[in-house]
């Protein structure tokens, strides 16, 4: 699957806004590892669009949202999922590598 860019992004944020429809853009492979998504929303004055880190585990869906573009830059977002932190079934915290901001800090996900 090729890799989203900031071309795709914004002609992305202007179809949005002119279609008044949500759209998901896709950045990386699928299930398993895990992807980045940009999760574009049509609001009656703007286009919001919030980065969220997706990941499978159990055959369930797992998203956390990591932050907004154009604040969270692609290449920022590219580097924050490996630094999440992910539970298992078990509810085992799975932690890769990074620290984390006090908003994640003490919230289960």
């Amino acid at each position: 699957m090729p890799s989203l860019t900031n071309g795709e992004i914004q002609k992305a944020l202007k179809r949005v806004k002119k279609t008044g429809k949500q759209e998901t853009l896709l950045d990386g492979e699928g299930r398993g590892t895990g992807r980045l998504t940009l999760v574009l929303k049509a609001m009656p004055t703007r286009v919001t669009a919030d980065w969220m880190a997706q990941q499978w585990r159990d055959n369930k869906r797992i998203k956390k949202k990591l932050g907004s573009y154009p604040a969270m830059s692609l290449a920022l977002a590219r580097d924050f999922p490996a630094r999440l932190r992910w539970h298992d079934s078990e509810g085992t915290r799975h932690q890769d590598r990074g620290t984390h901001t006090a908003r994640d800090r003490g919230r289960p996900f």
